[in-house]
């Protein structure tokens, strides 16, 4: 689509609550980079995610990273380190 001039926003739409990269919060996975919880995906693994999508369209223009959906129900320090991890990997 982006060749078309259309432009792209890649968006984890995920209320920053994976169990796993394939798996949402609604399905039992926990709050991303809680170190206490071992269903939720880790700030690193939520980086390598933003890495791979980068890795692939930081040089088209047409394309925006939506890295921060709707936290909520999160410390605004797990908010800032989990933003980060992705900002590093883009």
């Amino acid at each position: 689509m982006s060749r078309r001039g259309t432009s792209v926003i890649f968006d984890a739409h995920n209320y920053k609550r994976y169990g796993s990269l394939n798996r949402t919060g609604t399905d039992g996975g926990g709050t991303i980079g809680n170190n206490s919880d071992l269903k939720a995906a880790t700030s690193e693994r939520i980086g390598h995610l933003w890495r791979q999508l980068a890795s692939r369209q930081i040089r088209n223009p047409n394309v925006d990273f939506g890295i921060i959906n709707h936290p909520r129900d999160m410390p605004t320090a797990m908010i800032v380190h989990n933003g980060q991890a992705a900002i590093d990997g883009i």
